[in-house]
């Protein structure tokens, strides 16, 4: 064999030696998503069940109390009218703001891990391809 086919052989081994290295990555990367992938279930019926309680409400006044329930509920509406409402509601319009911020931070997570985990099939997919393709060329496959 010639200087060139010892070059050729060296530069394949080398790739060789790289790609195994680049899919041992890949895999060790994929058993951490495999694990998260539970997570990540969990996590999005989380993330409904905060952007249903996202929004803070005003309470309603209510009275179980047959005769007097009408005229208690009428003095409860006037009161917090009166002292309460106009100190609570910047604080619940705050509150709300926040909660939204929040569930749009969670939800940016989320959608972003999902489109890095299939980044990391397509990466996959492309690195078993050039395996192949490797492996046809008449050099070293990747174990």
């Amino acid at each position: 064999m010639g200087a060139d086919g010892k070059e050729v052989d060296a530069e394949r081994r080398r790739v060789a030696a790289a790609l195994r290295v680049i899919e041992s990555g890949v895999r060790q990367r994929e058993a951490q998503i495999a694990t998260l992938r539970g997570d990540r279930e969990a996590a999005r019926s989380q993330l409904l069940e905060l952007k249903g309680a996202e929004l803070l409400q005003e309470s309603v006044p209510v009275s179980p109390r047959r005769l007097i329930g009408p005229l208690l509920v009428f003095f409860r509406r006037a009161f917090y009218h009166l002292f309460f409402k106009w100190q609570l509601r910047p604080l619940m319009q705050q509150q709300n703001r926040f909660n939204q911020a929040a569930a749009r931070l969670l939800e940016d997570g989320l959608e972003t891990e999902q489109r890095l985990a299939d980044e990391i099939v397509r990466l996959q997919t492309q690195l078993d391809r050039l395996s192949e393709d490797q492996a046809g060329a008449g050099g070293e496959a990747p174990s």
